[in-house]
């Protein structure tokens, strides 16, 4: 009934006297076998660091965030809360405080960025509470000069929890012999690793009133983060808010924050799949080659198929049969080979990466279905588009000219 796959496995399995035809079948085979799961492998790295990046830059700081389009400040806060949660798409907000300082200890020095927060506020939009290694948020009050800094920060500025450090402002304070910055005494209450480098080798928290003294703000705040049901949706969410506040606030998402760094990501990762792609293209040749080489080497067999009635859509079936065969094993092995690789480099993270320059201490691997779908798919196409063109010359070949000879 199926005479063409009987006669495909024949020539697949033959190999005394078509030596080199088989070893080109090889490297085509391990061509497309290398090109996706070198495509795989890539991908997933790049849809890790955008996983990661995306997870640390939300869990520090809020979905979506209202800021003064002038930079003075927010004086009536309270009241800009009220009009965003009428949104149903938003669980929770918060003021806060950001300010450039230094921090000094006896023998060191560093800058800093301050952010003055409401703990209990914070810690629903946030996900700092996962982030807190030593102390406790709730230790920062108004009463209390208290405050949290990144692990990196502490082993920068060889201190540990229980010691002083002073936090110095850039508003200068006026006393009976001039101008100085205004310096304050704090106590480090607590360390936090949020696992990116940037935040924790630059970021401190003290209490919002503390904050608003430290930096002048008379009772103002620098914007209020807020926290929605759906991190994909704050582009439109945050017009919708924008609408509602007017134009006397600045409504801006974790998106549109963080633009140009995801835009980066996503070129490199366009680039770097059509490089791989490249190496199934020339497996996608290989195929080419091999199936016209099957030709000549089978020259009398098709002859002779087609004196005994084979039509021209069979012999065109037997080479395209094959050819599909040889990108499907590919495709198959090198599915398999690189999610093995990305489930060993997930879960042993034996390629560590220099956190001050990726952000993240191990190399990140994330798997999408979507992405194994569209590299199969790809590849077929591939396959078949190289298949067609030798099994139509195969199909045209005469019978007479091809026993010729004989």
């Amino acid at each position: 009934m199926f005479w063409e796959r009987f006669v495909v496995k024949r020539y697949l399995l033959s190999s005394s006297k078509q030596a080199f035809v088989s070893l080109t079948t090889i490297i085509s085979v391990i061509g497309i076998t290398l090109g996706v799961a070198s495509l795989i492998v890539t991908l997933s790295i790049m849809n890790g660091f955008q996983n990661e990046l995306r997870e640390k830059i939300i869990g520090t700081n809020g979905h979506i965030v209202v800021l003064s389009p002038f930079g003075d400040g927010i004086k009536e806060y309270n009241a800009v809360e009220e009009i965003v949660k009428k949104n149903k798409e938003v669980v929770s907000s918060s003021p806060f405080i950001y300010g450039e300082v230094m921090l000094k200890t006896r023998f060191r020095i560093a800058s800093s960025v301050l952010k003055g927060i409401l703990p209990e506020k914070t810690s629903k939009v946030t996900q700092i509470l996962n982030y807190i290694k030593e102390g406790e948020i709730y230790s920062l009050k108004d009463q209390k000069p208290n405050v949290i800094i990144g692990r990196e920060l502490a082993k920068r500025l060889n201190v540990k929890v229980g010691q002083s450090i002073y936090i110095l402002s850039p508003y200068k304070l006026l006393s009976r012999f001039g101008m100085f910055p205004r310096m304050e005494r704090f106590t480090i209450s607590g360390l936090f690793a949020s696992g990116m480098y940037e935040y924790d080798s630059g970021l401190v928290y003290i209490s919002l009133g503390n904050a608003s003294k430290l930096l002048n703000l008379d009772e103002k705040v620098t914007g209020i983060e807020i926290r929605i049901k759906n991190i994909f949706e704050a582009n439109k969410i945050s017009s919708i808010l924008q609408k509602m506040l007017g134009q006397g606030y600045l409504v801006r998402s974790w998106m549109q924050s963080n633009r140009n760094l995801f835009s980066a990501l996503k070129l490199e990762k366009i680039a770097m799949s059509v490089i791989l792609i490249m190496i199934i293209l020339v497996a996608a040749f290989n195929i080419i080659g091999t199936l016209l080489m099957m030709t000549m080497e089978k020259t009398r067999e098709i002859g002779i198929l087609k004196v005994m009635g084979a039509q021209k859509r069979n012999i065109f079936k037997i080479f395209f049969l094959k050819g599909f065969f040889i990108g499907s094993i590919g495709m198959i092995i090198g599915g398999v080979l690189g999610v093995l690789a990305c489930y060993f480099l997930k879960k042993y993270q034996f390629i560590k990466l220099p956190i001050d320059v990726y952000y993240i201490k191990y190399l990140p691997i994330k798997i999408q279905i979507l992405d194994l779908i569209l590299i199969g798919v790809f590849v077929l196409i591939i396959t078949v588009a190289a298949t067609i063109y030798a099994a139509f010359k195969a199909s045209r070949l005469e019978p007479i000219s091809a026993i010729r000879y004989e």
